[in-house]
């Protein structure tokens, strides 16, 4: 009967440490999965003639944002605009990670800013930045790679903050 429990015991045991390496190991290999696709998409977007906006889902929102890759579309960024559609707004692209400073130049209305790492985790934020705040810079405190910026008050709005992901949405068209 001893000899039925402990092997019973070690079953339970052997079946529970399983489960832990399968949530640790197994589980956030498959956002870095998402995320792989999401890098795709933008290397595809990025080198296409045709920049038409991408849908990336942070949590269960999912936003329409435009691509500025080019250093000349990094500068320009949202100068100009009157104003974001709703779920709208822009990615910026830097070829390596870095600390990417975002300024509010010939801005007409305020955004909230996220930086993102190369995973795609949102590492750094700064809400309801004013076009008032110019010539000032805001710039993330680890290195960043992406840069969102989307209306101000959007991030509370969606309940976005710092620690969460961005991953290829499934309305975009298979790679």
């Amino acid at each position: 009967m001893i000899n039925y429990v402990s092997r019973k015991i070690v079953l339970i045991g052997v079946v529970g440490l399983f489960a832990v390496i399968i949530y640790y190991v197994i589980a956030p290999n498959i956002t870095l999965f998402k995320n792989n696709s999401l890098e795709k998409r933008l290397l595809i977007e990025t080198t296409s003639a045709d920049k038409r906006p991408l849908s990336i889902d942070i949590g269960t929102t999912t936003i329409m944002v435009d691509l500025a890759v080019s250093v000349d579309e990094r500068t320009r960024g949202l100068s100009g605009q009157t104003f974001l559609g709703e779920n709208r707004g822009m990615l910026f692209i830097f070829d390596t990670p870095s600390y990417p400073a975002i300024w509010m130049k010939n801005m007409l209305f305020s955004i909230d800013i996220a930086w993102l790492d190369s995973n795609f985790n949102i590492i750094d934020m700064k809400k309801n930045v004013s076009p008032s705040t110019y010539p000032q810079s805001f710039q993330p405190t680890t290195l960043a790679k992406y840069v969102l910026e989307v209306d101000s008050g959007f991030f509370d709005s969606h309940n976005i903050s710092i620690g969460s992901i961005a991953t290829l949405s499934d309305s975009n068209p298979s790679l």
